[in-house]
């Protein structure tokens, strides 16, 4: 005996338009899962008073964000993927990039290396390499 019927008219348009419904919200929620997992890069400007390389915010050693620094990333053929101005905390964020990137933080000319150490194994250069998505990506 046969156990296939086919479908005629109403019933089969019903039926390919509710496997086409089905299909239409796998893909938006497949575009939603590939939007939410785009990575980002985020740190710190700051002028590390007490030179050891690392964001201080005790009583003893308070460090000071440095607001209005431009900081970019660029892959690895040196396009730009994005940038962003430290706020007045010396916070910055770069949303939407991934993978292995440099990070340029752009110094003003008025800007001395006083407090932007290069003494300290923890202090960092002004070109970064890393790999987003990532944080703590601080200059200081």
């Amino acid at each position: 005996m046969n156990d296939f019927i086919p479908v005629f008219g109403r019933r089969a348009r019903f039926r390919l338009s509710k496997h086409i419904k089905n299909l239409f919200v796998f893909i938006v929620i497949l575009l939603f899962i590939a939007t939410s997992v785009e990575a980002q890069i985020s740190g710190r400007v700051y002028k590390d008073f007490n030179v050891n390389g690392i964001w201080d915010s005790t009583a003893t050693h308070l460090d000071q964000g440095t607001a209005g620094i431009r900081v970019e990333v660029f892959d690895r053929n040196g396009i730009s993927k994005g940038f962003a101005i430290t706020n007045n905390s010396g916070k910055y964020l770069i949303p939407g990039v991934s993978g292995d990137l440099r990070v340029h933080f752009t110094l003003p000319k008025f800007y001395t290396d006083g407090f932007i150490t290069g003494v300290n194994k923890n202090s960092q250069s002004s070109i970064q390499m890393v790999k987003a998505p990532t944080t703590g990506v601080d200059l200081g």
